[in-house]
């Protein structure tokens, strides 16, 4: 759904042997057509993570700032904040871990939010707040359940 209205790229903290493999999972999933993702940065494009926010040694920050020269058109969307570095936090949507479970109720939303909410041009920090908001009023309510 998002392939159209914006470039997608992967910025995992996994090696790349281990993102390979999953862009092709996705991929394959996805079905025939053109390549999913425009970018992909993996384990050795990240930083330590500060020690104030780490739980294990290996955890680390995807620096965006480092790899893209305009922070106004790039949007991070992980499950940890501390992944995020303070300078770049409007740069972040904050996404809830997959459960593992058969469907995630939550991708739709937050493609919607997305799609709805980030505009093809203008500044998205502006707007992030917003997908941020719906993908955790979602959350909230899936929890309830």
């Amino acid at each position: 759904r998002l392939q159209g209205h914006f470039q997608l790229g992967v910025f995992s903290s996994a090696t790349i042997r281990t993102v390979t493999t999953a862009i092709s999972m996705i991929e394959d999933a996805a079905g025939p057509g053109p390549r999913l993702f425009d970018v992909v940065l993996e384990r050795r494009h990240c930083t330590a993570a500060p020690k104030s926010v780490r739980t294990k040694a290996w955890d680390t920050c995807k620096p965006l700032g480092r790899y893209f020269k305009c922070l106004s058109k790039i949007v991070l969307i992980d499950d940890d904040t501390y992944k995020s570095l303070p300078e770049e936090r409007e740069n972040l949507v904050l996404m809830p871990c997959w459960d593992e479970t058969d469907t995630d109720d939550l991708l739709p939303v937050l493609f919607s939010a997305l799609l709805e909410h980030i505009p093809c041009t203008g500044d998205v920090r502006q707007h992030t707040a917003k997908v941020n908001a719906a993908v955790a009023k979602a959350a909230n309510e899936d929890q309830e359940r």
